[in-house]
């Protein structure tokens, strides 16, 4: 699916055709081969680049097309704002700036949040296509940022859920949340190396307007911050993973002391019973049908087992 847009009034407006002399910026969404091939030929940009931008497993990095000036801005971003964990982490989208100031996205993914940037980039006048550009890399991070702050959530209701849990086998969530993180973590890196290319290759034209400088330093901003912050929310995590293994042990060590308890508790009427099952005389033994002397054993077995039940359930074994 293509959609074009056209700068009207320092707004974004959408356009009915692909007319790349009129239209500042077009979306590409699962394109077929055909669109692909029509895109490249259109905007002058490399066929492999545009399939890279499609693969769901390629990591976030800039790209400087020497032969055709063409600027690739290949970043993650997330695909909702909830976190799901039994889906990956962030997606790929391809950014292309090109030499004759167009903008082209593509990803493979439409996210749910990715109609509303319409809206959101309208709330401020965009002047040119570099704004337009900048303005789209700060709403991604943007959408980042707010991701994080529901993994940091997640992270303290887990924390709880851990120390709380009276079974380990009601905890599923800490090693999916570790990877869905270190996932999250690892593609706000490559966002932040990938925009910093992009502003060092285009240093004098974005140096040169300060209001562009500016809004190029609040992403830059932004991008380091919420790496830095999924970067402590990863390490606060490895220490709740540490607490999970923590609980593990003490839920064994509980479980040993049990089955120690009631072996104990077990191998004393065991013990007494071998003793006068001995085919030898004993004090008290049982002769013939002695049934009172019979009695007797069984109840001193039975009341030393319930004794030592008793001082295991004080010193809480039991």
């Amino acid at each position: 699916m293509i959609s074009c847009y056209i700068l009207e009034n320092n707004k974004v407006v959408p356009y009915p055709e692909l007319d790349i002399d009129k239209i500042t910026w077009c979306d590409v969404l699962e394109p077929s081969d055909n669109e692909i091939i029509e895109i490249s030929q259109k905007f002058k940009i490399n066929l492999e680049d545009l399939e890279d931008c499609l693969d769901l497993t390629e990591r976030p990095r800039f790209n400087y097309d020497h032969l055709l000036e063409n600027n690739l801005l290949l970043l993650r971003v997330v695909q909702s704002f909830e976190v799901e964990l039994d889906k990956r982490a962030t997606n790929p989208i391809g950014i292309f700036f090109t030499s004759h100031d167009k903008i082209l996205t593509i990803h493979p993914l439409l996210a749910r949040n990715f109609n509303d940037l319409i809206d959101v980039m309208n709330r401020q006048p965009i002047e040119n296509a570099w704004f337009l550009v900048t303005e789209l890399i700060h709403i991604l991070i943007k959408q980042l940022d707010q991701v994080s702050q529901k993994i940091a959530t997640k992270i303290i209701d887990l924390q709880n859920k851990i120390l709380r849990a009276p079974s380990v086998r009601e905890i599923h969530e800490p090693f999916e949340l570790n990877s869905y993180l270190i996932f999250f973590n690892t593609s706000m890196l490559g966002n932040v190396n990938s925009i910093k290319g992009f502003f060092t290759r285009n240093r004098p034209i974005i140096e040169a307007n300060i209001p562009l400088l500016e809004n190029y330093d609040d992403v830059m901003t932004d991008s380091d911050q919420v790496y830095n912050f999924t970067s402590i929310y990863r390490d606060q995590f490895a220490n709740i993973i540490d607490a999970y293994a923590s609980v593990i042990n003490n839920n064994l060590t509980q479980v040993m002391k049990v089955v120690g308890s009631i072996s104990l508790i077990l191998m004393i009427p065991t013990l007494i019973a071998s003793i006068y099952g001995m085919n030898i005389g004993l004090p008290g033994g049982v002769t013939g049908s002695d049934r009172i002397t019979f009695i007797v054993i069984l109840i001193l077995s039975f009341g030393v087992s319930y004794i030592t039940w008793l001082f295991f359930r004080r010193a809480k074994w039991l």
